[in-house]
């Protein structure tokens, strides 16, 4: 376990009320203040009691900075806004300073640009009540490759986010396209020994203890891709159980995305975290991507025996 404490250590949290029962809700941002203005927004209207969840923004070098966006919340939410200078693509250090200047129990990491139902917090809260587990959530129209449809840009101006999420639910094209392994496997991750290949930042809760237990995210990731995935390999590993928040409902604002340098980027990663970790499992990363990876990597997986 100690190749795994560079990051963060129990030494370098520097919440004082690190072990209070709620929900701290990190999201790294870059260059996106709309999207983040529209994640707030929904993050303002959850069901969940305002005095037992935070919401951390760290900024990871914005020009102009996001803080003109945070400014507009902060009598509404308990709200921390970090800002770390731009010296390239930092997302892993960023997570780490959210981490660490957290207060509760539960961490749940959204991206910017991810809208919440008004249960999410109260939903991930349940959930860690129960047991140490990772938690991922299912955001409609993330990776599916569809842009925004003009009905739904115009309502998501208007904030009108539960009809979003009607519509989201009754059009197959904009689920998430792990929904379809899921369901395969009646949402039932307990035997499988890869299910880290689905741990994706996008909306995912872990305690605060098994990060630090593990160390936090690598922050040797300089670019995109991988830094997820990575830290669920060292979650499963520390005997962390994988569960599916399936109705738990998000949305992922699609956004413009350079997708040659994510497949070179993704490609680069992947040799990164066979390096580290070498196991048959981590080599098939190298070996494809998107949803093929995935198929190789759970079929093996399941032929293997689960511990």
């Amino acid at each position: 376990m100690q190749k795994y404490m560079e990051y963060l250590k129990p030494g370098n949290v520097i919440s004082e009320n690190k072990d209070l029962d709620g929900v701290s809700i990190v999201i790294p941002t870059y260059n996106r203040n709309r999207l983040l203005d529209l994640s707030l927004l929904s993050l303002v209207n959850q069901i969940f009691p305002k005095d037992k969840y935070e919401v951390i923004v760290v900024d990871d070098g914005s020009n102009p900075k996001a803080d003109v966006v945070v400014k507009k919340y902060e009598s509404v939410i308990d709200l921390t806004y970090l800002y770390q200078d731009d010296q390239g693509f930092r997302v892993s250090k960023a997570r780490n300073l959210g981490i660490k200047a957290s207060k509760y129990k539960t961490i749940l990491f959204i991206d910017c640009g991810v809208l919440c139902g008004p249960d999410v917090v109260s939903e991930h809260y349940a959930l860690h009540k129960k047991r140490s587990i990772v938690a991922m959530g299912l955001p409609f129209c993330f990776e599916t490759g569809k842009g925004i449809p003009p009905e739904i840009d115009k309502l998501l101006d208007l904030g009108e986010l539960n009809i979003i999420f009607k519509l989201m639910g009754d059009d197959k094209a904009y689920i998430d396209p792990r929904y379809i392994f899921f369901q395969k496997y009646n949402f039932d991750l307990s035997n499988m020994k890869t299910p880290w290949i689905f741990a994706w930042t996008c909306h995912l809760s872990v305690s605060k203890s098994s990060l630090i237990n593990v160390g936090g995210f690598d922050e040797n990731f300089k670019s995109w891709g991988g830094e997820d995935v990575e830290l669920a390999i060292r979650l499963y590993d520390n005997d962390n159980k994988f569960v599916v928040a399936r109705d738990v409902k998000t949305f992922h604002i699609p956004h413009d995305k350079n997708k040659i340098g994510r497949l070179l980027s993704g490609r680069n990663n992947a040799d990164y975290i066979h390096k580290k970790h070498n196991t048959k499992y981590t080599a098939l990363l190298r070996e494809g991507h998107g949803n093929e990876a995935m198929i190789r990597i759970i079929e093996t997986g399941l032929l293997d025996k689960v511990r």
